[in-house]
């Protein structure tokens, strides 16, 4: 039986570094799936 190691990677920091570009870089570069973190939770605290 083969085993795959399942692999996660975050991109993190604070607001308006291009996480975001990087992130949809890697994703385009390597094939991997990517998920928006901002899509995760509700809206900001500053738009309350």
């Amino acid at each position: 039986m083969e085993r795959y190691a399942s692999k996660l990677v975050v991109v993190m920091g604070v607001t308006g570094t291009g996480k975001s570009a990087i992130a949809k870089a890697l994703s385009t570069a390597f094939d991997w799936p990517f998920q928006e973190g901002d899509e995760l939770h509700g809206p900001p605290i500053s738009k309350k």
